[in-house]
């Protein structure tokens, strides 16, 4: 198993996993990110490396965060369309993409 530390922030740019779409990647500085957990009040950031304590850059891959959002949106508009037909519809897993894009949105965000 691989090693990972848990980072809390003041603030993020990263999605959770909820409402049917999976958690974002990408960066806390030299960190990977590699899961984003909605823990009661908290959002959880777990990555592959210890973060330091002050500024860091968070960069979300926005590619696959781009393609998880039109995904969800398409399953909205076929689920009404379905409910409209008095259809049933089946569920799509999102797939998702193992490697960090390099065109990642970044912003600095402050860690306490």
């Amino acid at each position: 198993m691989q090693p990972a530390w848990e980072v809390l922030l003041d603030q993020t740019a990263f999605y959770p996993t909820s409402g049917g779409q999976p958690n974002d990647l990408g960066l806390l500085g030299e960190a990977v990110v590699l899961d984003v957990r909605d823990e009661e009040d908290d959002i959880v950031h777990i990555v592959d490396r210890e973060v330091e304590l002050g500024g860091v850059k968070g960069c979300v891959n926005w590619p696959r965060r781009f393609d998880h959002m039109q995904q969800h949106t398409g399953q909205h508009l076929l689920s009404a369309m379905a409910a409209r037909l008095r259809s049933e519809t089946v569920k799509r897993l999102l797939r998702s993409v193992p490697s960090i894009s390099s065109a990642m949105s970044c912003t600095d965000i402050y860690l306490f």
